[in-house]
């Protein structure tokens, strides 16, 4: 047969304490002590530092679950480390998606850039006081069988002698042709030249992308 532990009265010391509560009156919180272990009835809360019933599994001040686990939780510190995380991993997911859609829509574009043309393109200067502005309308065609967007250009300007002086490179996120089709496009830049010194220009679709791609 096993043995059951047996504790006679004078393994317990009685202590009574008496304290003030918010009204003035006294009430007394009684602990009793075992070979030198206090069994209290109140204890800390560790978020708020308030006094609350040892029992308690929630602080009735800042509404904080007594569980360590709950704790870390609502521990700034701990919040603050799972939000870095967070945003992290957030960047990261970002970098991939980019640098694999340039990839993989950059090898699709080569392949059809001859398939999509450029035309009725129209040169507009327009004097402004910081300087002159160059926009650029034309018709852009896809004669492929894939839907395009994000088209980026580049114009190169040459004068009577047609020598290279200005060049401009610019994108149109809101473009997007579908297969067999075609659509107006616009670009334009700021200038420090003078509308006389333009006499001819070309227009260079360097990249597109993709519509449907994964990323």
């Amino acid at each position: 047969m096993g043995t059951k532990n047996v504790h006679t009265l004078h393994d317990w010391a009685l202590g009574i304490n008496s304290e003030k509560n918010q009204k003035g009156s006294k009430r007394e919180l009684i602990t009793w002590t075992h070979k030198g272990e206090i069994m209290q009835d109140t204890k800390i809360c560790p978020a708020c530092g308030e006094e609350i019933k040892a029992i308690a599994k929630k602080c009735p001040h800042c509404l904080t679950w007594q569980s360590k686990w709950k704790i870390d939780q609502s521990n700034p510190k701990y919040q603050l480390f799972w939000l870095t995380i967070f945003f992290v991993f957030i960047a990261l997911a970002f970098y991939f998606r980019i640098s694999v859609s340039s990839k993989l829509s950059t090898a699709d574009f080569e392949e059809s850039r001859q398939l999509i043309t450029i035309e009725k393109t129209k040169m507009n200067y327009t004097t402004k006081e910081c300087g002159g502005y160059i926009s650029i309308l034309g018709t852009i065609t896809n004669n492929s069988s894939i839907t395009w967007e994000n088209f980026y250009f580049e114009a190169r300007f040459y004068n009577a002698d047609n020598i290279l002086i200005d060049s401009l490179s610019d994108n149109d996120y809101n473009l997007v042709v579908l297969p067999g089709s075609n659509s107006t496009f616009k670009i334009g830049g700021n200038t420090d030249k003078l509308e006389e010194e333009y006499d001819h220009f070309e227009i260079i679709l360097k990249k597109a992308r993709e519509a449907n791609a994964l990323f």
